[in-house]
């Protein structure tokens, strides 16, 4: 069995028979010394029992409270949920399938800037000038004026943290 260059073609095939790998199916995982293949547990469960026959699903049990896996898998336990800090709010809570995600709460923006630690600060209040855009979890405010100036629009972000 050559083809055209008179090198084998079956080489591939052999190497498989010898080394016994076995090929998994999309959605499968190999396990254990045998080489088989197991089906991967749904997003929101984890395997809590390995099964060592081919092509057959162990044992699927859903995610303690607390703990998520978003995807299928075929890991042993469950992901943590992260946990917000005192600074911040829940926006949506962790389930079995997702993770909690957390926003600084009102009166509040998040900055990640390279300039800012991961945290919450005060938003910057216009004083007598007019607004341009509004504090969001996310965003400072843009006042029309610099508050301490009264001049050109909002303080930089460095005097915002210094303040903060």
């Amino acid at each position: 069995m050559f083809d055209a260059h008179g090198l084998p073609f079956c080489v591939l095939y052999e190497v498989t028979m010898v080394t016994g790998k076995t090929s998994c199916n999309p959605g499968e995982y190999e396990v254990g010394e045998n080489l088989s293949c197991s089906r991967v547990c749904p997003a929101g469960y984890y395997v809590s029992t390995r099964i060592d026959q081919n092509h057959h699903i162990g044992a699927c049990s859903p995610c303690p409270s607390g703990t998520f896996r978003a995807h299928p898998s075929e890991e042993p336990r469950c992901v943590p949920c992260a946990q917000c800090r005192e600074d911040q709010e829940v926006v949506k809570r962790c389930s079995t399938t997702s993770d909690q995600e957390c926003q600084c709460q009102p009166g509040k923006f998040y900055c990640d800037s390279e300039d800012c630690t991961e945290s919450c600060f005060r938003c910057t209040r216009c004083g007598d000038g007019a607004i341009l855009q509004p504090c969001t979890a996310i965003n400072n405010t843009v006042c029309a004026l610099n508050p301490e100036s009264g001049e050109g629009p909002i303080p930089s972000l460095k005097s915002v943290k210094a303040k903060g």
